[in-house]
């Protein structure tokens, strides 16, 4: 949730929080046209592209500064910058719009938000909520939900015959995954799994979070989102008001826990999961959809996949039972080109902007100064398409791009370090998830699976990106593709399955290149 919403309360933000005449050491100025809400038109003109056209016109400048009525908004668009305000959890802090979004999205009761916002969220029960994170860190509780994840995408695979099988590819993913994520965080009884009809409103909650934020007639403007809230909210209510979350990941437990220690009741509590839902969701899947897309609508990148993956995959019998294993804790250090690719997706497909408030005056390593009052926005995501760092191919996908690496000198792996997940304290506590449950699902998908276009057969057509909308942290397709989907001849008796088990296996490496 940390950076999905960066630029939707930016622009709420700015009209609440007044700000000290300009420093002369501050960033320069991005001139409107129009004075005051030049910007405003500018981000509702073009949405997520706006900032990517300011900085394109003024490409010298590390940082600079958009003035939307008293508040400066010091936009950073240089990696050095940008890591360095990260780092600065001091000065820069998140917590303002944590507040904001409880507030003005999820209408959170005052009492709720009170107890968030005591001490500047310095207090025992968001340090509790902090702390349930760790539970997607590397270790035990990671297991258990790269685990359950895996076997529910292995489970939906199965189902597939050696017959084709019609797709709507992007439909499909959001249905598995959705289904995937729900059991692995919540457990085998659950509002997701007990309604799938819920699933398609994960995604229309986050269409209007705009609308939402703005509090613009969200009735009339965006009724799905309402109708997401007024199904969604009661469903997880029953869920923490029968103990169901008893059988949740350390993550979802640890929360409750907080929560119930705090004094916030059930019905409250409920309020917040659809945040968890969409989060998780509406960045895994694109990014699953766009590598999944791109490997398949390149036969010779295909066949290599399958080369490697065949390297990790093992053959056992059980009971009669033939059994093709997957072991996802070998990809880092024998998938070379599996981790390339991802890391590919990830540069192409997401694009962040990650916001913080000044809470006190401070200097960057430029010698700007950014005014207490003022909103920073991380252009990060504009580092991951510019053609000074990657080259004249920069918006093209190319699987090999980081298997250059050791050729590079010391300064080009720093200015080609990817930021997809944030940074600072507020770095994205799914980031390692993601690695497992998207590489393993496109893994086996190359192993064992044939994808063609149902019309006119032949290999996958990549749908290009639409604009990017305001909010969005990965990119979508303009449309999505009809695809017949079908398990390879070799495998027609085979079950296939997955090891997210690293003592099982091989030790892993860190995922290289990417922060």
């Amino acid at each position: 949730m940390a950076i999905v919403f960066a630029m939707i309360v930016t622009l709420g933000f700015t009209l609440l929080r007044p700000t000290a005449p300009r420093d002369p050491r501050s960033p320069p100025v991005a001139s409107s046209t129009i004075p005051l809400i030049g910007h405003i038109i500018g981000f509702l003109r073009h949405r997520g592209a706006y900032l990517g056209t300011i900085s394109s016109k003024h490409p010298s400048w590390p940082i600079f500064t958009l003035e939307i009525f008293s508040t400066k908004v010091y936009v950073a668009t240089s990696p050095d910058t940008i890591r360095s305000l990260y780092a600065n959890s001091k000065a820069l802090s998140f917590h303002p719009f944590t507040v904001a979004f409880s507030q003005r999205v999820l209408q959170l009761k005052k009492y709720v938000i009170d107890l968030m916002s005591a001490n500047n969220s310095e207090n025992p029960y968001m340090r509790a909520i902090h702390g349930a994170y760790n539970g997607l860190l590397p270790g035990p509780d990671l297991l258990q939900v790269n685990t359950s994840a895996l076997d529910s995408l292995a489970d939906e695979l199965n189902t597939i015959g050696t017959s084709e099988q019609p797709k709507t590819l992007l439909q499909w993913m959001r249905t598995s995954y959705a289904i995937s994520l729900s059991k692995a965080f919540y457990g085998p009884d659950n509002p997701i799994l007990d309604n799938p009809s819920f699933i398609p409103l994960i995604w229309e909650f986050e269409e209007s979070i705009p609308i939402l934020f703005a509090n613009v007639f969200p009735s009339i403007l965006a009724p799905t989102a309402i109708n997401a809230k007024k199904l969604l909210w009661p469903a997880f209510k029953e869920y923490y008001d029968k103990g169901l979350d008893k059988n949740a990941t350390y993550f979802i437990k640890a929360r409750a826990k907080a929560a119930r220690d705090s004094g916030i009741r059930n019905v409250d509590m409920g309020a917040f999961e659809i945040t968890i839902l969409f989060a998780s969701l509406t960045n895994a899947v694109p990014n699953a959809f766009s590598m999944l897309c791109n490997v398949f609508a390149d036969p010779d990148l295909k066949a290599e996949l399958c080369e490697e993956v065949a390297g990790v995959t093992t053959k056992t019998i059980i009971d009669g039972v033939t059994y093709m294993t997957i072991d996802t804790t070998a990809f880092t250090a024998k998938c070379p080109l599996l981790v390339a690719a991802w890391q590919e997706t990830l540069r192409i497909c997401v694009n962040v902007v990650s916001v913080r408030a000044v809470v006190e005056d401070v200097v960057t390593k430029d010698n700007f100064a950014l005014q207490k009052g003022g909103v920073v926005q991380l252009a990060a995501g504009r580092t991951h398409l510019s053609e000074e760092i990657w080259g004249k191919d920069a918006k093209v996908f190319n699987a090999r791009r980081f298997l250059d690496a050791d050729n590079l000198t010391k300064e080009e792996k720093k200015a080609r370090t990817l930021s997809p997940w944030g940074g600072g304290r507020h770095l994205c506590p799914g980031r390692h998830f993601a690695f497992t449950e998207v590489g393993g699902f496109v893994a086996m998908m190359v192993y064992g699976f044939e994808i063609e276009m149902q019309k006119g057969g032949g290999k996958v057509e990549v749908p290009p990106f639409r604009v990017q909308q305001v909010g969005e942290n990965s990119r979508n397709p303009t449309h999505d593709i009809e695809v017949f989907i079908k398990r390879k001849e070799e495998f027609k008796d085979v079950r296939f399955r997955f090891n997210a088990d690293p003592a099982l296996s091989i030790v892993q490496k860190p995922v290289v290149g990417v922060e």
